[in-house]
């Protein structure tokens, strides 16, 4: 129980800034269930760090032009989980 109340009185670390992200379309609506997937997909290393030798793992969005991968990809950078791993603006 201690540990369990220091924990949750830890502060939370700070938010990165975002750098180069456009501002979300005025009317966007959330896709949570994407941003969801797509946010484990990217934060996977850092819940669950496997080590393995090669290149470090990469998260990319495909697809034919215009279906909303850049808007995917902003609102996803705007998450606060998101921008507390990659406090500097980058993966590496």
């Amino acid at each position: 129980m201690q540990n369990l109340v220091r924990q949750l009185s830890d502060p939370l670390p700070p938010i990165g800034k975002l750098v180069a992200v456009p501002d979300l379309p005025p009317n966007y609506i959330e896709q949570r269930d994407r941003l969801a997937n797509l946010r484990d997909m990217l934060l996977a290393d850092l819940r669950k760090p496997v080590v393995v030798t090669g290149d470090a793992g990469r998260v990319g969005l495909q697809g034919m032009g215009g279906i909303g991968k850049s808007v995917l990809a902003c609102a996803l950078a705007r998450r606060p989980e998101i921008r507390r791993a990659f406090r500097t603006g980058s993966c590496g």
